[in-house]
């Protein structure tokens, strides 16, 4: 049994013969413990925390626990109420009733744990009331964008860090529904198109930096976050491409789009990667068979993009 850690270094998928597959999902080194997340990646350290208590009757004592800053990515911090520049960090990462002090050393205020929890609780109504109203037609989702896009603007650097692991589950909703409304036929504005495929790979590209450091590797999650990340960048190649003008364009132009197919192939080629292990039937093992290179799409790009 892979032994805990909150950074792991496998992964797991359970095959539809109920077959159990661990792989390495960065290199293992020579006599390094292969370790396993026993709770939630994309949760903060304190919710980590108590879900290890309580189901593993342990405390997790990792280098993510026992960072305030979770490694750099201030994906538990919250904006501190006293001053305008500094985030609440937990003073004992590993005490589920600590304490949170202001990273500010102009400030270094401390801030009772029921003040961020209560923070936390309007996070999760919002949320609550996000599923709650959410609706399926494309219409609906893309509705739905437009609402997650004002949560996003109320919370972040306002009442949480910008990547809280809060606005981090926001912001993957919002890359969901923005790649079924892109999916769709619904979106007829190519103006409208383009800004949405620009705010999905900014989102991704984004998400991907957090996930290399919290949870790197061949997993799910970043799998699907690469995935989303490819289908933003196709959007301005296709365009070009249905317009029949890239010859047309100026050389710089060309050679940055170019550039872009070249991302797209090898991003591919990961998302493939990653997910090609899952069972039939799951989403993800659908994605993975989508990212061949010889899909009519990649096929008609490679025509213009590859001279």
């Amino acid at each position: 049994m892979p032994a805990h850690d909150c950074t792991p270094n496998s992964s797991w998928v359970i095959q539809a013969n109920s077959e159990f597959t661990l792989r390495a999902s960065v290199p293992i080194q020579s006599g390094e413990s292969i370790t396993q997340l026993y709770s939630q990646p994309t949760a903060g350290t304190q919710e980590r925390q108590v879900h290890l208590r309580q189901s593993k009757f342990f405390d997790c004592t990792c280098k993510r626990c026992l960072d305030p800053t979770e490694l750099g990515t201030f994906f538990s911090a919250i904006k501190c109420p006293v001053c305008p520049d500094g985030y609440l960090l937990l003073e004992t990462p590993t005490d589920v009733l600590s304490n949170w002090k202001c990273d500010n050393d102009k400030c270094v205020r401390v801030i009772p744990e029921v003040f961020v929890e209560d923070v936390l609780e309007r996070i999760r109504s919002d949320l609550l009331n996000l599923q709650n109203n959410s609706e399926e037609s494309n219409s609906g989702q893309l509705k739905s964008v437009g609402v997650i896009e004002k949560l996003l603007k109320t919370h972040q650097g306002k009442t949480v860090h910008p990547n809280h692991y809060t606005m981090h589950t926001l912001e993957n909703e919002l890359l969901q529904r923005m790649s079924f409304v892109l999916s769709s036929s619904y979106l007829q504005n190519g103006n409208e198109k383009d800004n949405i495929a620009d705010r999905m790979v900014q989102l991704a590209r984004k998400n991907v930096t957090i996930a290399d450091i919290i949870w790197p590797g061949f997993n799910r999650h970043r799998g699907r976050l690469l995935y989303f990340l490819q289908q933003g960048l196709l959007i301005p190649l296709n365009r070009v491409a249905g317009q029949k003008r890239a010859k047309k364009l100026p050389a710089n132009k060309l050679s940055e789009l170019k550039s872009i197919f070249e991302e797209v192939l090898q991003t591919r080629k990961t998302v493939h990667a990653i997910l090609s292990i899952e069972p039939a039937g799951r989403e993800e093992s659908f994605i993975a068979n989508m990212m061949t290179e010889n899909s009519e799409e990649i096929l008609n790009l490679r025509k213009i993009f590859k001279n």
